[in-house]
């Protein structure tokens, strides 16, 4: 089941999707789960993961590909800068993680000033 997968998916609408990472491990590392995980929801469009628990607040936080034919297309791969995210993806991660604050507390790639900003902010 998901809950025991390094990470969370959030629909946003139906031809897009967050993936959280909720350990250091990368979702990345777990494509053809999540492959399967996205086919079961019947999904087709864009995935954009937020790899924060592993690669921490720095510039390849973000990165998106499309996923179609029950595949993530790899030659996709695009990083995202954090300015270009809209507002309501950036308020669905931020949630995520002030609702699930022991995943930022145990993060050892993060500062402590940075687990503050996120939590409190």
């Amino acid at each position: 089941m998901e809950n025991e997968r390094p990470y969370k998916i959030r629909k946003k609408s139906g031809s897009f999707v967050l993936v959280l990472s909720t350990t250091y491990e990368s979702p990345l590392s777990y494509i053809s789960v999540l492959e399967n995980d996205l086919s079961a929801r019947g999904f087709v469009g864009t995935v954009l993961f937020d790899l924060l628990l592993c690669n921490g607040n720095e510039y390849n936080r973000f990165v998106e590909f499309t996923f179609e034919k029950g595949k993530i297309n790899r030659a996709s791969r695009s990083t995202v800068n954090i300015v270009e995210i809209d507002d309501s993806t950036l308020e669905i991660s931020k949630d995520f993680y002030k609702a699930n604050r022991l995943l930022l507390e145990r993060n050892h790639i993060l500062l402590e000033e940075e687990k503050r900003e996120l939590i409190c902010s």
